[in-house]
């Protein structure tokens, strides 16, 4: 019994080992090729034989694969995009675009979905700010914010001078629970408008070199009666509207400043039908609206019934030399007709009517303690002087006493006479 039992235990470890040795020996041609096609269910052509290879029911499908990699890409980019609960760093000029997506600037509104911050002091505030931004401090952000904002899905940029307590501000916002907060770093490299108190335009940052100048053209009609009988006339402007800039003493900011040239002026009938068209007009006007019209004004300048037109030239941007162009009313051509001499006379002039004397008047600064009125009539075609004042503040009398007052030198151009005249300067009592 004892020997049928070790001869049982011998031939069980024999059969044992036949497996083992057995199973080494078995090719693995099919479970290579499902791994293979498994891992790579389209084999490059290059490592791919020539001879059939056998696919195993496992392999995914073309179908299956391309839906498992869509699967695949998604979760690698939900990965990989930020959260909107800490802050997104951009730069100024993504900030602009968002703003300027969602609204004109120069119309926003408290319903807006952005808020602009200024994290800086009030001071800093009061010397410049982006147009429509908030001011709230970063350090009063965490305890102010909830009540100034209580949306937290509230779209914010927030900036401050450089970029450094912007973000600061920032990640207290987000601590604070704010989902959509962009930092945009400081308003020095800001280039939108920027409100200055006391300042009459908007004015933007300086940085870098000045925007080019931009030349376009522009035309401006008016209709206006030409005499008391109902005859009314169309009259057009054409020219160019230049746009420079313009900076402080310190170069920290510059702004806009316009000028518009005419060089032609149409005259039309109010059914359009053309009546006159004058060219070759040099003019230079710095403001731009209807009240002013460009420099284009009416009147009755030789008293016959009818308006006449003048337009302000400003050759070269200084009163000391400007003039104006004059045209009258001819009654028996139809037409306007330059009058040079009315021209000469405006040379550094204002001129006006003084219609109870039926003459013209001018006005001539000559300095800050000098200044001369003038007196015309027109005859025949043209304006001819009259008088002439010439007025001087003096600190002494004609016969060199201390004294303080007027000195009037009064010219008859008839007679040639000159008449001095003293007006003491009067005085508060």
């Amino acid at each position: 019994m004892k020997y049928i039992f070790s001869l049982a235990i011998v031939v069980a470890i024999f059969l044992v080992t036949l497996s083992s040795c057995g199973n080494s020996e078995i090719p693995q041609t099919s479970s290579s090729q499902d791994s293979q096609n498994a891992t790579t269910p389209y084999p490059d052509p290059d490592e791919t034989s020539t001879s059939e290879t056998s696919v195993s029911d496992n392999t995914p499908t073309p179908n299956e694969t391309n839906n498992a990699n869509e699967t695949n890409n998604a979760n690698e980019a939900n990965s990989t995009q930020p959260t909107h609960r800490d802050p997104i760093i951009i730069t100024s000029m993504q900030a602009q675009e968002m703003i300027y997506n969602e609204m004109i600037y120069n119309e926003m509104t408290q319903a807006s979905s952005i808020i602009i911050l200024d994290v800086r002091t009030q001071a800093e505030f009061d010397q410049g700010h982006i147009q429509n931004a908030i001011l709230l401090p970063y350090d009063e952000i965490t305890a102010t914010a909830l009540t100034i904002i209580p949306n937290k899905s509230q779209t914010i940029l927030v900036y401050c001078q450089r970029g450094r307590r912007s973000n600061i501000a920032a990640w207290a916002l987000a601590d604070l629970g704010f989902t959509a907060v962009y930092d945009f770093g400081g308003i020095s490299d800001w280039h939108g408008p920027i409100i200055v108190p006391g300042h009459m335009q908007i004015v933007f940052n300086y940085f870098g070199q000045l925007p080019e100048e931009t030349v376009s053209p522009f035309d401006f009609t008016t209709t206006q009666y030409i005499s008391q009988d109902g005859l009314s006339l169309t009259f057009t402007l054409h020219g160019y509207a230049t746009r420079t800039y313009m900076r402080n003493f310190d170069r920290t900011l510059f702004w806009p400043n316009y000028l518009y040239s005419v060089h032609t002026l149409t005259i039309t009938t109010p059914g359009g039908q053309l009546i006159q068209e004058i060219t070759g007009l040099e003019t230079q006007h710095p403001i731009a609206s209807a009240y002013n019209m460009y420099g284009l004004s009416f009147d009755d300048f030789n008293f016959d019934g009818f308006m006449d037109i003048s337009l302000w030239a400003f050759p070269s941007g200084s009163m000391m030399n400007a003039f104006s162009y004059f045209w009258l009313w001819d009654v028996h051509a139809g037409l306007f007709v330059q009058n040079d001499s009315l021209m000469e006379i405006s040379m550094g002039a204002t001129v006006y009517t003084v219609p109870e004397d039926r003459q013209i008047a001018t006005f001539t600064r000559h300095t800050a303690s000098s200044f001369e009125l003038g007196r015309y009539e027109y005859r025949y075609g043209n304006f001819v002087a009259i008088n002439h004042q010439l007025h001087e503040f003096v600190f002494y009398d004609s016969y060199g006493n201390p004294w303080e007052g007027w000195r009037i030198a009064e010219t008859n151009h008839a007679t040639g006479i000159v008449t001095v005249t003293y007006e003491a300067e009067e005085t508060e009592g």
